[in-house]
Formats: C-alpha cells, sequence, structure tokens
C-alpha cells in the first residue's frame, strides 16, 4: 500500500473514531451520533446527507486532525465524508441508494482571516463577520 492510501486510512479511522467518540454522555448518545441519527430520521423528507461539524469540536477531540483538516482540507474531505457514508450504512444499512453522496460540512471560527469589501470578487458567504476600526 503507498504512502497517500495509508494516510486516507489513517484518517478515515480517525473520523470515524470521531463521529463516534462521545458515546457514553448523560443521554448514553453522543452528539454525532445523534446528529446522525437526525439526519437518518429525515432523509425521506430531504433525500440529502450534510453532517455540520463543529471546528471546536474537531479540535477539541484531536488538535493535529484540526489542523490537518484546516491545513490541507482537499485530503482530508474525501475520508471524512466515507468515514460518514459508513458510519450511515452501519447505522441503517438499507437508507442510501448506492450512488448517494454524503458530505461534510464545517461551522464555527476558521482563523485569523481579514478581508474587506473591495477584496470579494465572488458570491461568499461569511458567518460571524465582524467588523473593526482602526
Amino acid at each position: 500500500m503507498d504512502e497517500q492510501s495509508e494516510l486516507r486510512l489513517e484518517l478515515k479511522r480517525d473520523f470515524t473514531e470521531f463521529l463516534d467518540q462521545d458515546f457514553g454522555r448523560e443521554t448514553g448518545v453522543g452528539r454525532y451520533v445523534a446528529k446522525v441519527d437526525d439526519i437518518i430520521k429525515h432523509y425521506a423528507q430531504t433525500k440529502r446527507v450534510r453532517l455540520e461539524v463543529d471546528l471546536q469540536d474537531l479540535s477539541d477531540y484531536n488538535e493535529e486532525l484540526h489542523r490537518r483538516v484546516m491545513g490541507s482540507p482537499s485530503t482530508c474531505m474525501p475520508p471524512f465524508e466515507e468515514a460518514l457514508e459508513e458510519f450511515i450504512r452501519n447505522r441503517a444499512p438499507k437508507l442510501l441508494e448506492e450512488s448517494q453522496r454524503v458530505h461534510v460540512s464545517f461551522t464555527g471560527e476558521f482563523g485569523p482571516h481579514t478581508t474587506t469589501p473591495r477584496q470579494l470578487t465572488s458570491k461568499v458567504c461569511a458567518d460571524g463577520v465582524s467588523v473593526q476600526s482602526w
């Protein structure tokens, strides 16, 4: 197995553990297990799968994994989506169609980046923008 394949498998395993990591809280079901169960419950109406992951949760779980996602999202997203698909198929084996795509999106703070309206050259959705006067 080459280095890229090993990295992808390692990331997939880490993301699977992240999804299942908070099992055993007071409710007996972790935050992301509950989110996945909610996606499964509403799938008949929505016909889509998108899991929103809070970057702070990822950082709290594993700082190195958080750093990898922030530093190289194109390397991390495919194994995360594979882990999510497998996680859903384990919880509801007949839910997803064979070609059904699942998606992961991130919420939260993406870092100390600043921009001005003049720098925006396309449609951008910005969450949590703050204005500072100098």
